[in-house]
């Protein structure tokens, strides 16, 4: 998506700049809340998600966490009965960040 590229060539600017003394301090963590890539079942939409991601995780720690669109499927257990992963259900997500469990 055209926003998405926009966002991340931006951050990755911004970073590049805060890092070779441009304005403002340097961010020390991407934190990424929920609906990660809206891959929605298609999966070269993650692949290109984390190639779009690379040259701002090469540099940061990378948190994330789970937003509808990674879990939410009918009958899957989640909150709410809709069909917002395209079927995944948390599965390409749970395979591509390993962030911390209680």
């Amino acid at each position: 998506m055209l926003a998405s590229l926009n966002t991340t060539s931006r951050m990755a600017a911004e970073l590049a700049a805060a890092h070779g003394g441009g304005f403002g301090a340097a961010p020390s963590l991407l934190l990424h809340n929920g609906d990660i890539s809206y891959a929605r079942g298609y999966g070269p939409s993650w692949d290109n998600f984390m190639h779009q991601i690379a040259p701002l995780a090469a540099r940061l720690p990378v948190m994330v966490a789970p937003g509808n669109h990674e879990r939410d499927w009918a009958d899957s257990g989640d909150l709410f009965g809709v069909d917002d992963s395209g079927g995944e259900c948390g599965v390409p997500y749970e395979h591509r960040f390993a962030m911390p469990h209680p």
